[in-house]
């Protein structure tokens, strides 16, 4: 009886501790009862809500004045040559101060004004080499080639300012290309407008082409030939046009197509040219003056 009573707390104190074990024999942690805090969930971040980018107000068109109203046509024949020349100064060498003589004013006042000894800066063999040296530097022999302003040797980029002449017409080339070759008096030429420029004062550069000179005199001006001539002015063309200066053609209808100057314009020398000579001169100047007056007239009106 002992001995059942034994066997019988033995197997209740088994039971017992079988109560407290889980089937694989890890310890549960008991469940969180009475005052204890329960677990908070994860705090959701707040979606952030896209800024939209502000309107622009419309931008309003800007309100355009009144058309202007256009100029009524004109013809060639309608603009006045006087007008235009007298804003002019003639600058250059022989040919340049013949035309002072031979044609021009002395011929055709009408056309070019009264003359005006103030308006010509012009002398036997002036040239760009001369024209870019001070005034004040030249020797003796050098001041007998260069224009005189109230009696002095003359810097055309002085005298122009002080003229008030915003048109300037300029001939050079024969005095320069037989010593300092066609690329070395087109340096010179550039190199002498800029000077003028560089005052601030306004100016329109006129570039008059050069002439040829006879076939039979040829031998007698050194390193100066047609054939060089002839590149001289190709190049003028092209210096005007990247410059925006205007060149003017005097010379094309007193050569031939071997560009010799034509005996019948010539006075005997071998450059110069006769009183006839001058006629294309003063028909290429006026037919130029009209132009530009048309031109700047219709100018005026677009602004």
């Amino acid at each position: 009886m002992k001995h059942r009573f034994l066997m019988l707390l033995v197997a209740v104190s088994a039971a017992f501790a079988l109560s407290a074990c889980g089937e694989t024999g890890t310890v549960i942690s008991p469940t969180p009862m009475g005052n204890e805090k329960p677990s908070e969930a994860p705090t959701q971040a707040p979606t952030e809500v896209p800024t939209e980018a502000p309107t622009e107000a419309p931008t309003e068109a800007p309100t355009e004045g009144p058309t202007p109203t256009p100029k009524p046509e004109k013809d060639l024949s309608e603009f006045n040559p006087l007008d235009f020349f007298a804003d002019a100064v003639y600058c250059g060498d022989s040919c340049m101060n013949f035309y002072m003589w031979r044609g021009n004013s002395y011929v055709h006042p009408d056309i070019f004004g009264k003359y005006n000894a103030n308006n010509w800066y012009a002398v036997n063999s002036y040239s760009c080499r001369l024209a870019l040296k001070d005034a004040s530097t030249l020797t003796e022999a050098e001041t007998a080639m260069v224009p005189k302003y109230n009696g002095e040797p003359c810097n055309l980029w002085n005298v122009i300012p002080a003229l008030g002449k915003h048109r300037v017409f300029m001939f050079f080339g024969l005095n320069d290309i037989g010593i300092t070759g066609v690329d070395g008096f087109l340096d010179n030429y550039k190199a002498l407008i800029e000077k003028i420029k560089a005052t601030g004062f306004e100016t329109k550069i006129y570039i008059l082409s050069i002439t040829s000179m006879r076939k039979d005199k040829q031998s007698t001006t050194g390193g100066l030939t047609n054939e060089k001539i002839k590149e001289a002015n190709e190049k003028l063309v092209t210096m005007c046009r990247e410059n925006g200066w205007t060149y003017v053609d005097v010379a094309s209808k007193l050569r031939d197509e071997n560009y010799d100057l034509l005996l019948e314009y010539s006075d005997g020398t071998n450059v110069h040219f006769s009183k006839a000579g001058y006629v294309f001169w003063d028909e290429a100047m006026e037919k130029l003056a009209r132009e530009e007056l048309r031109k700047e007239y219709y100018e005026d009106g677009a602004k």
